[in-house]
Parts: C-alpha cells; structure tokens; sequence
C-alpha cells in the first residue's frame, strides 16, 4: 500500500467514525457521503458478479477502495473541503479526553441552529 493510500483510508477510517459517533441530526453530509461510497463500491461488485467475476471486495480490499473513492471525492470537489475538516476534526477528537465536551458543543451548535429555524 502506497503512503497516498495510506492516508486516503486514514481518511476514509474517520469518516466512518464521525458517521458512528455524530449525535443525531449532525454531520448529515458524513452520512450522504458514505453511503454513496458504499452504493458505488456494491454497484460495481453487482455488476461483477453478473459478468460472472470475483470483485475480490474481502477485508480489508473493500476498505482501500471505498478509501480511494472517497479521496476522489473529495479531490473533485472542492467546495467542501470546510465540511471535510469538520467531518474529520470530530473524528479526531471524539475518541479523545475531550469526548463529552466535544459531542456537547456539537449537540448545542445542532440545536441553536435548529432554533434559528423555527
């Protein structure tokens, strides 16, 4: 595995763990954007499997390409590269000793936001 690649599942790996860990009604685009990774990766074990063809999606392989499509996402696009930092920094810090603070900030910024709404 290359370091690029490294870093991609590095990346990819907190991604997973923001879609884990977000309290409800956070980091929505976390979740948008796993699943449209994991529907590209299932998409194309389909059609793999129709040809009559292994994907070969076992362990860790399905990890390093939902990695790799994850990083080109992000990579095309640009614009969300605040949403990203964001996505990751959460990730970074959930497991840490700052845990209940973070998810209590993130908890009141959902709310407040939500009573700008209203």
């Amino acid at each position: 595995m290359t370091i690029q690649n490294r870093e991609a599942v590095a990346r990819y790996q907190k991604l997973l763990r923001c879609v884990e860990e977000a309290p409800d009604g956070t980091f929505t685009m976390a979740s948008d954007l796993q699943s449209a990774v994991q529907s590209a990766t299932c998409e194309m074990e389909s059609h793999l499997r129709e040809m009559d063809l292994d994907a070969g999606f076992h362990g860790d392989a399905i990890v390093d390409i939902e990695a790799l499509i994850y990083a080109h996402i992000i990579r095309c696009n640009p614009k969300i590269a605040d949403d990203i930092a964001a996505i990751e920094g959460f990730a970074e810090h959930v497991d840490g000793p700052a845990r209940d603070r973070v998810k209590a900030g993130i908890i009141r910024d959902r709310d407040f936001l939500a009573s700008l709404r209203a």
